[in-house]
């Protein structure tokens, strides 16, 4: 079987009906509906989907222009693919797309194990996991959240984010900051939604949205916290987010237990579960030399 490059803008239309799933291939879809819109020119994509008739599995390489290059591997929701075909299918990937120190991978529990195997038994690399849970909204939680009156204490206030001169905080707080993070953040803040509070002018709560669609790098500074500033202003990015016809999707990292907590117990947020309601684990990989 052969992997299949999705290259004109029509070819990328049919990938795009056929992963317009929600909650399933979120990263997926989004990440072609941003390229196909010209929405985020510093990380263009190439997308791959295995088989070429009818795929199964589908791979987003993204040539991001200010870091490391990322890979999206996703498969079809309610499908097993087999080490067989996964390895087949990452063979002739690898053709087209070699892995260097820095790059990230995102992939879901049930390919990992198979791509740590591969990675393990044919390169150089011990990928470093981050994994997380992935939450969404679904459309009756959408409703909800559109129509909420978000208010705020005394002294704060909602902004339009500046991104000259907010992207540095922005950056600075962020834990997986790199080198030419402070660029991809200014041009996420210019091209993609995004939402800020703040105490007089200082951004005091902020969160932005990666070009897959994805909620990224909630933060409240530390001498603001335990106010609700966090949720609310998460709930504004939502609010952008369905305004713009996107399912609002997060990951949150399994060692942060009070988002976790916080996010099981919202009425806004799903958990993304298999089949037998339990939580799928979503795997972020920094691939890292032995």
């Amino acid at each position: 079987m052969l992997l299949h490059e999705f290259i004109n803008d029509e070819d990328m239309q049919e990938a795009m009906r056929l992963t317009n799933q929600p909650p399933h291939l979120m990263p997926i879809f989004y990440s072609i509906r941003i390229h196909l819109m010209k929405r985020f020119p510093a990380s263009p994509i190439r997308l791959f989907g295995y088989p070429s008739e009818k795929p199964l599995l589908w791979f987003i390489h993204r040539r991001n222009i200010y870091v490391k290059d990322h890979i999206i591997i996703w498969p079809n929701p309610y499908i097993t693919i087999v080490e067989e075909q996964f390895t087949d299918a990452l063979q002739q990937f690898l053709k087209q797309y070699t892995f260097e120190e820095g790059s990230t991978a995102l992939l879901p529990d049930s390919l990992t194990e198979m791509f740590l195997k591969f990675i393990h038994s044919n390169s150089d690399f011990s990928p470093t996991i981050y994994p997380t849970h992935l939450y969404f909204m679904n459309e009756e939680q959408q409703k909800l959240v559109r129509e909420l009156e978000l208010k705020l204490p005394n002294g704060y206030r909602f902004d339009e984010v500046d991104p000259s001169n907010d992207a540095n905080i922005i950056n600075q707080t962020w834990r997986h900051a790199g080198e030419g993070d402070l660029q991809q953040t200014t041009e996420k803040l210019k091209c993609l939604p995004s939402a800020i509070i703040r105490y007089g002018d200082k951004p005091v709560s902020f969160e932005m949205c990666d070009p897959m669609g994805v909620h990224n790098h909630l933060y409240t500074l530390e001498e603001h916290r335990r106010k609700g500033l966090g949720t609310t202003v998460e709930l504004r990015l939502s609010q952008k987010c369905i305004n713009e016809g996107t399912w609002p999707f997060k990951f949150v990292e399994l060692y942060n237990k009070l988002s976790l907590d916080a996010s099981n117990r919202s009425p806004y947020w799903t958990r993304y579960e298999s089949q037998i309601n339990t939580p799928r684990v979503i795997n972020f990989f920094g691939m890292n030399k032995k």
